[in-house]
């Protein structure tokens, strides 16, 4: 090759130099600045941060304009929510309470007018009657109310009737039973009769009743009217007396009628009514005496028993409950006295901690009470909190749900510029085979895409007329001078840290587009490292077992039919060595092998190797019975010993093997099981490991090949191991088998005990006593006829003893 040398002066040529090293060092100095400001500038300047910045600002602002909306509107319609729904609740107290007294008035008035029409008082059977009768409906009708109800004249001739443990009927009639005594009858069956069934004779004899009714009524003549409450054996009662005025003189009485009322219903109904109101108390004054009458508190008395006719009633301010205490001092303190109170005036306002509603009922008949319902204001206030704080959640979590979907979004929109990044990155590393292009459903990154296939196509195109030793020069040129370009300048040492850094990111992320964190590198590096070594080229002497299952078609059998038997075995193959973590191998004229503890380290692999072959056997017989218009035979050989195994082969091919003589002596072992019609058959050595936990008999000697570690020679023939004697048995049932019902046990027992005359047969062979062993097994023979083993012992002694 001629050389070509430049035509120019000295002169030119420290200039070029200079001019050269000046580029170099503007275009370091570039790119360190570049550098700086990424590092300095840092993630606060990404597509992806101002991406997830826009959305959860955006989100974050329509929230809070949202919120300030509707709690604005929200609080005023709560707020007469609440009045309204406080107004119902006490609404409702009032309608029930004095709606049962107005029903009573009603009544009460009724039996008046029906009096006035030619109703004879002085009749005792009539009245009597009409007590019982009037008495059964209203028992009927308010259950909880009715007490007690009399009739009577000015006279103070009276009857009447009360229902306590049993019902009564008493008089004080003049002609009936002396002034000075009551009569009480006991009425039998009171549900089902219409009259009071008594006897002739009074059941008890009381003194005679106080009619204090008769002064009330005789002060308002011909009116209805509620006697003031009191107190009579431990009741709070109050009584409502209606009255008829003499033809002659109105302003005296003709005749009366009284009903005696219990208020303790009240105190039951108030209470269930505001159980929902959480902390809220509602409670019953007479207005006059200030005396409670009712309160949502029935198991509190409302009075003090002095003796058997005394009692001390408590007002509001001296019931037992705190709240109905301070609730009552603070109305005391609001208006001075009750009577203060306008009559049926409903009132509602805050005191103390409460919301208070109150009316004071006044009726005709000479009615008035004061209802009052407090209620906590918490109780309401409390619903607009909880209702702020779970909006406030709320927000919380659509801003959180926000921003994650904003970084979701924001990763997939800026992932594909990830990817061209790697994949230039990729470009300037000349790593081409490692570039995969994914499509984008942004058109402008799928045309940029586009254009770098064709680049990249090019540049493969290009790159394959370099000389491969130029290739590798210059790769590894590439690699070494990577840390000379990073070391330019010592006072930039941190921006060319950041692109080291940025580099190195690139060049790891160059595999199939994918972005890998540090913590998923160094991941991925620990599962590299721990199972490298399963992939390994090499060998090693380990203690293996190995099953080999073996099926035979005694039939010809199309194609199609082998297939699907085929795909049967190796389903159940797959099954049950997936749970004991066998290693299936080889496959070649329906024999097959499975290993354990040949690739990795498996614990008790003889007795999970048994425990293999016994369900196979078990799942073979199903089989069968699925093709029980095929002869198929199965058997299972197990040997266990140390054998080399590991990887063999090249880096870009290997292929697993186990090198040794236990696969021929599996093959050996094969044979004989087919020959002696044995399904599970074992090695002497596995035998031994599972002696006491399997039922088992000794078939044959086998000649088996042993290994010898410092002896092995590779590519030795099976026929070139040295051989010994081996004992072969066949395993039968376990000896853990636990049954529960007698029938179970004894079918057991008898699978347990099949080979007991067999085993002493083997016995008396080992002793060399032939005779009797033949005696033995002759008639082991007669109860088995077709088990070849025995027959081929008989053979054996018979020889023996000739």
């Amino acid at each position: 090759m001629t050389r070509v040398a430049p035509i120019s002066s000295s002169k030119y040529k420290t200039n070029d130099k200079d001019s050269t090293h000046q580029e170099e060092d503007q275009e370091q100095f570039l790119l360190d600045e570049t550098s700086h400001q990424q590092q300095k500038n840092g993630f606060y300047r990404s597509v992806r941060f101002c991406l997830i910045l826009m959305l959860s600002t955006v989100i974050l602002v329509s929230v809070a304009i949202i919120t300030i909306v509707w709690a604005s509107s929200f609080g005023v319609s709560l707020s007469q929510l609440t009045a309204q729904n406080r107004d119902h609740e006490f609404t409702k107290l009032q309608t029930h309470i004095f709606t049962t007294l107005d029903e009573i008035v009603q009544m009460a008035q009724t039996v008046n007018h029906l009096m006035r029409r030619n109703f004879d008082i002085r009749n005792f059977d009539l009245v009597s009657d009409w007590t019982y009768q009037l008495y059964k409906l209203e028992s009927e009708l308010r259950p909880d109310v009715a007490v007690t109800m009399y009739m009577g004249d000015i006279e103070r001739n009276s009857v009447g009737i009360y229902v306590g443990e049993e019902t009564f009927f008493f008089s004080m009639w003049d002609g009936i039973n002396p002034r000075n005594e009551t009569y009480l009858w006991k009425c039998n069956d009171f549900a089902k009769n219409e009259y009071c069934v008594r006897n002739s004779e009074p059941d008890e004899i009381d003194r005679r009743y106080g009619l204090s009714g008769i002064e009330w009524a005789s002060a308002r003549v011909g009116k209805t009217s509620f006697v003031p409450s009191y107190i009579s054996y431990s009741i709070v009662f109050m009584t409502i007396v209606t009255s008829v005025p003499n033809a002659t003189d109105p302003t005296q009485l003709a005749s009366w009628f009284m009903y005696d009322l219990s208020v303790e219903s009240f105190s039951t109904y108030l209470k269930e009514a505001i159980v929902h109101l959480t902390g809220s108390v509602a409670f019953v004054l007479e207005t006059s005496t200030e005396y409670i009458i009712a309160t949502s508190f029935p198991d509190i008395p409302v009075f003090e028993k002095i003796n058997q006719y005394k009692y001390n009633r408590y007002k509001g301010s001296q019931f037992g409950e705190p709240t109905i205490k301070q609730v009552s001092n603070s109305i005391y303190d609001k208006y001075g006295k009750l009577t203060s109170i306008p009559c049926n005036e409903m009132a509602s306002f805050p005191l103390d901690s409460n919301y208070v509603s109150l009316v004071r009922v006044c009726t005709a008949q000479d009615l008035d009470w004061t209802l009052i319902l407090a209620v906590p204001q918490w109780f309401y206030l409390g619903q607009m909190i909880i209702a702020i704080v779970v909006a406030l959640l709320l927000s919380v979590f659509i801003v959180s749900i926000g921003g994650i979907s904003g970084a979701v979004f924001s990763v997939r929109i800026i992932k594909p510029f990830y990817d061209l990044v790697v994949m230039f990155a990729s470009v300037a590393n000349m790593d081409l085979d490692s570039i995969h292009v994914k499509n984008s459903f942004f058109s402008e990154v799928s045309t940029i895409q586009t254009s770098f296939v064709f680049l990249v196509e090019r540049l493969r195109l290009y790159r394959a007329f370099l000389p491969p030793h130029l290739l590798q020069e210059l790769d590894k040129k590439g690699v070494e001078n990577l840390p000379t370009n990073e070391k330019h300048n010592d006072d930039q040492q941190s921006s060319n840290a950041e692109l080291a850094s940025r580099t190195s990111f690139m060049s790891k992320s160059s595999r199939p587009s994918r972005q890998v964190s540090k913590t998923e590198e160094s991941m991925m590096s620990l599962k590299n490292t721990q199972s490298i070594s399963k992939f390994d080229l090499g060998l090693e002497c380990r203690d293996i077992s190995i099953l080999g299952f073996k099926f035979h078609l005694c039939e010809n059998l199309n194609s199609n039919e082998i297939i699907q038997i085929s795909s049967e075995v190796f389903t159940l193959l797959e099954q049950t060595t997936k749970t004991s973590k066998g290693q299936i191998g080889n496959f070649e004229n329906g024999f097959i092998t499975m290993s354990w503890n040949s690739a990795s380290d498996c614990p008790s692999h003889i007795s999970k190797a048994l425990s293999t072959a016994e369900t196979l056997i078990k799942k073979s017989e199903e089989l069968k019975k699925r093709w029980s218009n095929r002869t198929i035979i199965f058997s299972t050989t197990i040997d266990s010993q140390k054998s080399m195994t590991g990887n063999v082969g090249t880096k870009n091919y290997k292929s697993f093997t186990i090198m040794g003589p236990i696969n021929g002596n599996i093959q050996c072992m094969a044979d004989l099981a087919s020959r002696y019609e044995v399904s599970i058959l074992v090695t002497k050595r596995v035998r031994d490991e599972i002696e006491k936990q399997y039922q088992n008999r000794f078939i044959a000697n086998a000649e088996l090949a042993t290994f010898d570690k410092n002896n092995f020679v590779f590519g030795i023939s099976y026929d070139k191991f040295g051989k010994d004697n081996v004992a072969v048995y066949e395993i039968g049932e376990r000896n853990d088998v636990a049954m529960d019902e007698w029938m179970y046990e004894l079918e057991a027992k008898e699978k347990k005990g099949k080979w007991i005359q067999y085993n002493k047969a083997v016995d008396l062979i080992g002793g060399s006593q032939f005779k009797e062993a033949v005696f033995e097994l002759q008639d082991f023979s007669s109860k088995y006829p077709q088990d070849i083993p025995a027959r081929e012992l008989i053979d054996f002694c018979k020889h023996q003893v000739l």
